[in-house]
């Protein structure tokens, strides 16, 4: 979680919540499996970086289940972060804007690391998203 805050942090000219992929931008879901899978390209041909999406597959390491296109991007980012479903659905989908992402995204890190700044707890409640680390985050995001 705290990679893809960071590069989407210093890269904010590549991060767009309304695609999951699109030429060198990527939403939150995209970043985390771009950078998970080590392939952090910052001057990249857009038809390269959607060649490589359309390639893409994920097995579910708990069920076996193979994806692919967007769902799989989606349900590794959550899985490689360790969201819940509602956390993943307001950092992953278009509706969040970029903003937004990177503020949920900086209060789900504070409150896992235990340092979630009041204002950040009222943005989590304002999601309906928990104010306590579960307990596969504790600890650190």
């Amino acid at each position: 979680m705290r990679r893809t805050y960071d590069w989407i942090q210093a890269h904010p000219d590549q991060h767009n919540q309304g695609q999951w992929m699109c030429g060198t931008s990527a939403c939150w879901a995209g970043w985390t499996v771009l950078l998970e899978r080590g392939d952090e390209r910052v001057a990249l041909r857009a038809d390269d970086l959607i060649d490589t999406a359309l390639r893409w597959t994920w097995t579910n390491p708990e069920t076996g289940q193979v994806s692919s296109s967007g769902a799989a991007i989606e349900l590794e980012a959550q899985y490689v972060q360790g969201l819940t479903f509602e956390e993943a659905e307001v950092l992953f989908h278009g509706h969040t804007s970029e903003a937004e992402a990177l503020d949920v995204a900086a209060a789900i890190i504070g409150r896992d690391e235990g340092s979630a700044t009041a204002v950040q707890v009222e943005l989590l409640m304002f999601h309906n998203l928990p104010i306590v680390p579960s307990p596969s985050t504790a600890g650190g995001a």
